[in-house]
């Protein structure tokens, strides 16, 4: 198709994710959801292509480096009847995963100061999709000054440029490695890409997508 036939209109998230949450707040969602003190976290659908089954193989590898890391994941779609629901229960059950992996169903969209706080309160984000039409969540999370570890399935790449880690979605141990880094990057290094993602997220703005 030609280029000239095709107009990019990119989304971008919320203003509410740039507004810092007071530590009264930080610290009722941290009790509220009972959150461990040290998490990954996951924001989103759980189609199959979201790759969290892949996700959960790797974060049980990393439990042999790091015991004290722990995953959450944010999905309303969790608690349905669906096979992609049963599938995540069944992996995180056979695995022994059950004590370190959260499961939160509930988490408002409105107003967004909970999910604000979560972003905040990760180690880091995580979004191994092997496809995304836009990947919202990573936006949100580089928002947050929040350590993201993506995919660089379809648009993704569009959107974080080259401030986050990236991994192979088909990849257990691509996963395992953007994740580790992530987790072993120094005070400096990790202050920098926090910095360089806010940057690159004032890029996306729903006034210019207006």
């Amino acid at each position: 198709v030609p280029a000239r036939k095709i107009q990019v209109i990119p989304l971008a998230a919320s203003a509410a994710f740039s507004r810092p949450p007071s530590a009264r707040q930080i610290h009722r969602v941290s009790r509220q959801y009972h959150l461990p003190s040290d998490f990954l976290l996951y924001v989103g659908d759980i189609n199959f292509h979201k790759n969290l089954s892949r996700l959960l193989e790797a974060f049980n590898l990393l439990t042999t480096t790091f015991p004290q890391l722990n995953l959450v994941l944010v999905s309303r779609a969790l608690n349905q009847p669906i096979p992609e629901a049963r599938n995540l229960e069944e992996i995180i059950e056979n695995n022994h995963l059950t004590v370190k992996v959260k499961l939160l169903t509930a988490v408002p969209m409105t107003p967004m100061t909970d999910l604000n706080c979560l972003y905040r309160l990760a180690r880091a984000y995580v979004h191994p999709s092997l496809y995304e039409g836009f990947g919202l969540p990573v936006l949100e999370a580089m928002v947050a000054g929040t350590i993201v570890v993506s995919s660089t399935a379809a648009s993704l790449p569009e959107i974080y440029a080259d401030v986050a880690i990236t991994i192979d979605p088909q990849s257990t141990a691509s996963i395992v490695a953007g994740v580790t880094q992530a987790l072993q990057l120094s005070k400096a290094e990790r202050q920098s890409l926090i910095d360089r993602g806010k940057l690159q997220a004032a890029k996306f703005s729903w006034l210019d997508t207006a």
